[in-house]
């Protein structure tokens, strides 16, 4: 956080206002006015949810806090400080450098901006920053999916050895399974033509699904819970959301949301072991089959369009 309080400070001290102003209206008159507004808005909404994905993580650990009401505190506050700072970091380089210098330059962007700003110092502060940042990321996002795991493992979604934990309370097999997913993902990585934009686009299109889950719950939670205090505003807001994270999804594409089927087919398998071991007659229900069936079909689809190379990874 250091480095990008002191960028933003930078930013601010250093802030031309007519660069920033420079052919403005000029651009605001042919974005708007003569210009695809939908295709821009369409080109960035699988960016515009990538930088938010984490944003549920208090909810997941609300469980280890003392208090859960500090779980929401948590999710606004980390909401508004993320806003400020994503706006203030992409607004404030356009007061210092043009846009075709920002759309050139090389990435990290804020490292380089910043070592333009006060010299050759300045990228190694980013640069150290960064590194603390990729290390509390692989910590949070490593975290995260195995309390997930070692939830569902609670609530009998997953088999129980998913949810089995060592002396510190950390489910053990999760975290294994997590830390070697994590690697075999990056390992693909390698293969790709634009690493970056198909890891953050397949991620978003995973948990936009789950977004998608809670929003439709939340709407079926509060519809036959009517007429307790409150309900009728969390059903203007699941809606809003529902409709929201579908119409996000399906202006960035379905293409990546095929590739996620792939995904779920082995969790499908534990699900149903999980049944089994809880005593369920079959393996899954008539309703989950159905679902199962399609997921595949998806599946198969995603693949081939990849071999035919109209998903470029």
């Amino acid at each position: 956080m250091i480095p990008l309080f002191v960028f933003i400070v930078f930013g601010i001290i250093l802030f031309k206002g007519g660069m920033f102003t420079h052919a403005f209206w000029n651009n605001m008159n042919n974005n708007f006015v003569g210009g695809d507004v939908i295709g821009q808005v369409k080109n960035c909404m699988m960016v515009m949810m990538w930088v938010f994905v984490g944003i549920e993580g208090a909810s997941i650990l609300s469980a280890r806090a003392e208090k859960k009401s500090d779980a929401g505190k948590a999710t606004i506050l980390g909401l508004i400080s993320l806003l400020v700072i994503y706006i203030l970091a992409s607004v404030l380089p356009y007061g210092y450098l043009t846009q075709e210098q920002l759309a050139t330059i090389k990435q990290p962007a804020m490292l380089y901006i910043f070592e333009k700003m006060v010299g050759t110092w300045g990228g190694y502060f980013i640069g150290i920053g960064l590194i603390v940042s990729i290390l509390g990321a692989w910590l949070s996002w490593t975290m995260l999916p195995a309390e997930t795991m070692l939830l569902m493992a609670k609530q009998k979604l997953l088999p129980e050895y998913f949810g089995k934990i060592n002396d510190k309370k950390a489910p053990t097999f999760a975290l294994i399974l997590t830390a070697g997913l994590i690697q075999i993902f990056l390992f693909t990585l390698f293969f790709t033509t634009k690493a970056y934009n198909f890891a953050y686009s397949l991620c978003t299109a995973a948990v936009i699904v789950c977004y998608i889950l809670v929003a439709a719950y939340q709407i079926k939670y509060s519809w036959t819970h009517i007429h307790e205090k409150g309900n009728q505003q969390q059903l203007v807001i699941g809606v809003l959301a529902l409709l929201f994270e579908v119409i996000g999804i399906l202006m960035a594409g379905l293409s990546y949301l095929l590739l996620c089927f792939i995904a779920y087919i082995p969790g499908i398998y534990f699900y149903g072991q999980a049944r089994k071991n809880n005593g369920h007659e079959y393996f899954l229900s008539k309703g989950e089959l159905i679902v199962t069936v399609f997921i595949t079909i998806g599946a198969l689809i995603g693949m081939g369009l990849v071999i035919m190379g109209k998903i470029i990874v």
